[in-house]
């Protein structure tokens, strides 16, 4: 149908509009003058357990740069063990220490800085 071919858009058109851009992009995070974007999911609104839930854009100041010391606990929902509920115990027993702060984050659903070099999950992390 010739009035269907007329409608559709034009894949080859847009490689020139997007191309440019994206490469730009691409070559700027890889030489270090833009940041890389991580993929976040919204920061929770009650996050007042034992057990902070970090995201991709808390991870930064809550944990990377806390005063705290902080465990990370690094999960996936795929994990063959999940470590959550025993992280919730620890937590309780160490709710009282004001210097130590427990937290978790999804990797399904949160980019880890490339400087972390984590391999596998779950994973256990000590920031101090």
């Amino acid at each position: 149908d010739s009035t269907a071919d007329a409608a559709a858009p034009d894949a080859g058109a847009y490689h020139g509009e997007l191309y440019a851009p994206v490469m730009q992009w691409a070559r700027s995070v890889a030489a270090g003058s833009l940041p890389p974007t991580l993929r976040s999911e919204e920061p929770p609104l009650d996050n007042l357990g034992p057990v902070v839930r970090l995201v991709g854009s808390t991870l930064e100041p809550l944990a990377l740069r806390s005063a705290a010391d902080v465990l990370l606990c690094v999960h996936a929902p795929w994990d063959e063990v999940d470590v959550l509920p025993e992280l919730e115990v620890f937590a309780r027993l160490w709710a009282h220490e004001r210097r130590v702060r427990v937290a978790s984050i999804d990797v399904s659903r949160n980019d880890l800085p490339r400087r972390l070099r984590l391999e596998r999950t779950p994973a256990l992390l000590f920031f101090r």
